[in-house]
């Protein structure tokens, strides 16, 4: 972890650990476009990523 340069995950604890260890982290999603279409129009969140929420701010790169 630590000897890594960047790093591609999902959200979720290991994004805080990653983060910790100050190493660049790249959050990616893959999802059904259907599904994608049908959250935007039912949850109404900006962010998907774990430190992205607990932050409130753009943090790390999200991909979906």
């Amino acid at each position: 972890m630590i000897a890594a340069d960047v790093t591609l995950l999902v959200s979720g604890v290991a994004s805080l650990e990653y983060m910790l260890a100050k190493c660049l982290i790249v959050v990616s999603y893959r999802i059904k476009p259907i599904t994608y279409w049908l959250i935007q129009r039912i949850i109404k969140i900006t962010f998907i990523s774990l430190l992205n929420l607990l932050s409130g701010k753009n943090l790390v790169k999200e991909f979906i």
